[in-house]
Order: structure tokens, then C-alpha cells, then sequence
């Protein structure tokens, strides 16, 4: 790793990545579509060699029809004028078959590289969520992955095209004047070194920007969710002089790129025209020597500009490709996270569990060099409960993460029944293990859709019976639409113990056999807490629980 002050506090540098093995990573996203990529190819190529043919019926009509004059003169200018007719129709329905795949592909590849991401975040260990902000990840599902589809619907294919066309156009120039086509190659060296030395400098534009507009994300998630606390206190106007400060940084960094990029761009083409003037004047030359007809000088002042436009492209790309390349690197750094706990291949099944819990000599510490627990030894039977009190900070928690294996311990084992966690199937263990969270949260769905999360096949009798033991039923059925009522984002559109309440039936149907209660009745009023306290002696009854008090 080198010594670099990173963009983001990401652990990961964006300068010490290969960018043509980011590159081959976006390419390989269209490998899952084989046959529409190689037809995609087919007839870009189709369309590449189309391209060139104009310029060469052009040559005949010069001279063929327009200088020599024959006799079947107006004939052969008719034939030429239909030849590039008929080369304008079929290239515009190859052009519209193109577009049409073009969109698939870039379509059904940007899905995919969603998928990927959603799919790695999944699986991701809760200590990389410690470490990063939510707003952050946003960004790289939407303003990143954006700018990747992009590239793919746009720049990908382009770069083909561009490509196919300059081969081309060059061979034909040598073909016809390799004399005259070294005075068009003159100023290549210059556009091709000065796209070379600006990728660097775009690129590095281009990770300032992405980095700031992460932590613009971020802010902009903190100041909606917060945005109560922001009114209680009146500090409208403080956050937007913060809003106001990151945008003017956006915009900065936006505008720096750009510029460098449009100052870069203007250059080339004032390098590009010097190529126009040695064909016209060297041309002309020839002409006046007898060695070169009109109609090959006409021929190559319509190829200069195809030469020149694929060069030219390849140089726009650099903006383009850079913008691409520094959103692809920060999603495949979060597709390339290793998931942990990381689950064995020969991780064994987990079987029904009777619940006896055991620590053995854990050591366990969030940062390096900074424990939590030290030396733990800790046996809890079958059907026991524990409870665990003290002051915030001295591992009350962590060791509710262990148990549900968000962590691995630095040293030691921590067993059910005899099995280590590390050697078992997660999916088995999590499967057996309810957790009511300190702070509630439901999602964006009915009330009968989150009771039943974590068994998705429960029946609505089943449903009702884990509300009624949880005293959930009663405030339901008061609602107007009762177990269909949308709770909104985050559970809004009920009260804390409300809240609490769901919380508690969902891990009743859950039916585990280890109970995890982390301040379980914190959010309700001091009746509805005397009868969840009974509720609750009744679900413990042959399970193993743990319950936390921060009180």
C-alpha cells in the first residue's frame, strides 16, 4: 500500500489499482450475454465498413464520371450516387439493430453489476458497515453504477466502433497514398502522448470528485433522517450553510475536472487541424506533379476527419473512461470485500438446537489493540436465562455479536450444544437465534409482513397468535386497515412501543430456540411493560435467553 492520504476513509487506495484490470472487469460484465455481444460486434463491424465506402465512391465519381466526361458519364454518376444511397439505408438499419442491442446490453450488465453489489453487501460482515456510512454506500449504488452504465451503453460500444473505423481508414490511406498518409500521421504522436498524460490527471480529478460526492451523500442522508432533531433545535440554517459548503466543494472539483478536460479538448483540435493543411498543400502538389489524381485528394480529405474523429474520441474517452473507472473501482472494492465471518466450505449443517451456550477463553476487540473481552468463560444450560447488566461499553453487546456470529472472536471458541460457530452452517445458526433490538426497526411494509420476516410462510393465525403473546394484537385491530397497515419507512407511522411490540411478535414467531433480548421493553409505557414482562416469562419458558439491561 503506499503512502497516499486516501480519498475516502475506505481502506482502500484507487491509485494502486490496475485500471486495465478494472476495465477487464467491466468488459466481463457482458460476458453473460455471449450471443448478443458477439452480434453487437458483427454489426458494428458491418457498420464500420460501410463508413469507409463513401469516401471511395466519391474518388470514382471524380474521377470516373466528373473530370473525363465519357459518353455514359450521367450513368455512372447515378450508379455511384445510388451505391452510396443504398450504403446510407442499410447502415441506418443496422444503426437502429445496433441501438437496440446496445441498450440491452448496457441494460441487463448495469442490472447485473447492481445485483452483484447488492448481493456482496448482503454478506458483508457487520464490521464493514461499522466503518462506513450510509450514504456512502448509496452513492455507489446510484451516482456510481450510473456512471458505469453509461460507459457501457455509450462509451464501450463507441470505443469499438472508433476502433474498427481507424484501422480501417488507415489501411485504405496506405492503400491509395502511403506518401500522403504520413503527413496525416503527423500530429497522431502529439494526440496520442497528450491523451496518455491527461488520463492520469483526469483520473485523479475524477477520484477527488467521486470521494467528495460520497461524503455529499452522506450528509444528505444524515440531514433527512435527522431532519426532526434539526427542526427541534432550529438549525435550519445551520445545515443548509453545510449542505451549501459541500455543494460549492461538488461543484468546485466538478468544474476543475471539466475545465482541465474542455482546455485539453480545444488543444487537440488545434493540433488535429494542422493534418488538413499538409493534405491540401502536399496534396495539391502532387496534383500539379501528375502523380495524384482529384479524386484519391478528395478521398483523403474525407478520411482525414474519420482518422481524426476515432482519435479524437479515444481522447473524449479519457473523461469518459475516467468517470467510469473511478465508480467501477469503489463498487468492485465492495464487491471484493471478503464476507465475515466467512462460512466454511465444509461448514456442517447445524441440527435442532437445545441451547446450551459456551465461552471459552474469548478475546475480542472492534479495533486492533483495544479488547473488549478478555479471557471469557461463560457456560449457560439449555432453557437457562442471564441476565446482563453494567455500564455501556464493557461487552454486553459483543457478547450477543458472538453468539449470533456478526463477529468471530480474536481467540477462543464460543459453542452451542458443543458446536463451534466458526465450523457450522450460518444460515442453521441464525435460523435458531431471536434477536429484539434495543431500537426497533421494521421495513417499509404491513404490520403482518414484518411479524412475519423471519418465516415468511407463517399462516395469518399464526401471525395473530405471536401478536396476541406479544400484546401487539389489541392496538392493531384499532387501526383502520389492522395487519395490512403500511408501517411506513423505519416503522414512522407508529409509536416507539408500538414499534416494540411488533418487534417482540416477530421473534415469538421466529420461535428460536436462543432468545436474545436487548432491552426489550425500554420503549413502552409502564403498563404495557408489566404485561410484556408477563408475556415474556411465558416465550423464555424452554429457551435459552439472554437480556440485556442498560439499566
Amino acid at each position: 500500500m503506499c503512502d497516499r492520504l486516501l480519498p475516502e476513509r475506505d481502506g482502500f487506495c484507487p491509485f494502486c489499482i490496475s485500471k486495465w484490470d478494472t476495465m477487464k472487469r467491466i468488459a466481463m460484465f457482458l460476458a453473460t450475454l455471449k450471443k448478443e455481444a458477439i452480434l453487437f460486434v458483427v454489426v458494428t463491424l458491418l457498420m464500420s465498413v460501410l463508413d469507409l465506402l463513401p469516401p471511395v465512391l466519391v474518388k470514382h465519381i471524380i474521377n470516373d464520371a466528373l473530370i473525363p466526361r465519357p459518353d455514359n458519364g450521367t450513368e455512372l454518376l447515378g450508379f455511384f450516387v445510388m451505391g452510396m444511397l443504398a450504403i446510407r439505408v442499410i447502415h441506418y438499419g443496422l444503426d437502429l439493430g445496433n441501438a437496440v442491442l446496445r441498450a440491452k446490453l448496457s441494460g441487463l450488465s448495469a442490472l447485473d453489476i447492481r445485483e452483484k453489489l447488492y448481493h456482496a453487501m448482503q454478506f458483508l460482515p457487520v464490521r464493514f458497515y461499522d466503518k462506513r456510512q450510509v450514504g456512502s454506500l448509496m452513492s455507489r449504488f446510484m451516482s456510481d453504477a450510473d456512471r458505469l452504465e453509461m460507459f457501457l451503453l455509450f462509451g464501450l460500444p463507441f470505443i469499438l466502433s472508433n476502433l474498427l473505423t481507424l484501422l480501417g481508414v488507415l489501411a485504405l490511406m496506405l492503400y491509395y497514398s502511403w506518401e500522403l498518409t504520413i503527413y496525416v500521421l503527423f500530429p497522431v504522436p502529439f494526440i496520442v502522448l497528450g491523451s496518455l498524460f491527461k488520463f492520469k490527471t483526469l483520473n485523479r480529478l475524477w477520484t477527488k470528485f467521486h470521494a467528495k460526492m460520497s461524503r455529499f451523500h452522506i450528509h444528505l442522508n444524515e440531514s433527512i433522517s435527522g431532519i426532526r432533531i434539526i427542526k427541534a433545535f432550529g438549525q435550519e440554517k445551520r445545515e443548509m450553510a453545510v449542505f451549501s459548503r459541500g455543494n460549492d466543494g461538488l461543484r468546485e472539483s466538478l468544474v476543475k475536472a471539466e475545465r482541465s478536460w474542455f482546455i485539453f479538448s480545444a488543444l487537440l483540435g488545434f493540433i488535429m487541424s494542422f493534418g488538413i493543411f499538409f493534405v491540401w498543400y502536399f496534396g495539391g502538389r502532387k496534383i500539379l506533379e501528375g502523380s495524384l489524381t482529384l479524386g484519391v485528394l478528395m478521398l483523403f480529405v474525407s478520411y482525414i476527419w474519420q482518422l481524426y474523429r476515432p482519435l479524437q474520441f479515444f481522447s473524449n474517452v479519457n473523461n469518459f473512461l475516467t468517470r467510469a473507472l473511478a465508480g467501477a473501482e469503489r463498487i468492485f472494492e465492495v464487491i471484493d470485500s471478503r464476507p465475515e465471518p466467512f462460512e466454511k466450505p465444509d461448514a456442517t449443517p447445524l441440527p435442532d438446537l437445545r441451547g446450551r451456550v459456551r465461552f471459552r477463553d474469548v478475546h475480542f476487540g472492534y479495533d486492533p489493540g483495544k479488547p473488549v473481552l478478555k479471557g471469557v468463560d461463560l457456560e449457560v444450560e439449555e432453557g437457562e436465562m442471564i441476565g446482563l447488566v453494567g455500564k455501556s461499553g464493557v461487552g454486553k453487546s459483543t457478547l450477543i455479536n458472538l453468539i449470533c456470529r456478526f463477529y468471530d472472536p480474536d481467540k477462543g471458541h464460543v459453542e452451542i450444544d458443543g458446536h463451534d460457530l466458526q465450523d457450522v452452517r450460518l444460515g442453521d445458526l441464525r435460523g435458531q437465534v431471536g434477536l429484539v433490538a434495543q431500537e426497533p426497526f421494521l421495513f417499509n411494509g404491513t404490520i403482518s409482513e414484518n411479524i412475519s420476516y423471519g418465516k415468511p410462510d407463517a399462516t395469518f393465525d399464526d401471525i395473530v397468535r405471536a401478536s396476541r403473546a406479544a400484546n401487539a394484537h389489541e392496538f392493531i385491530v384499532t387501526k383502520p386497515e389492522g395487519y395490512d397497515m403500511l408501517v411506513g419507512e423505519r416503522g414512522g407511522r407508529l409509536s416507539g412501543g408500538e414499534r416494540q411490540r411488533i418487534s417482540i411478535a416477530r421473534a415469538i414467531l421466529h420461535d428460536p430456540r436462543i432468545l436474545i433480548l436487548d432491552e426489550a421493553t425500554s420503549a413502552v409505557d409502564t403498563p404495557t411493560e408489566k404485561k410484556l414482562q408477563t408475556a415474556i416469562q411465558r416465550l423464555v419458558e424452554g429457551r435459552t435467553t439472554f437480556a440485556i439491561a442498560h439499566r
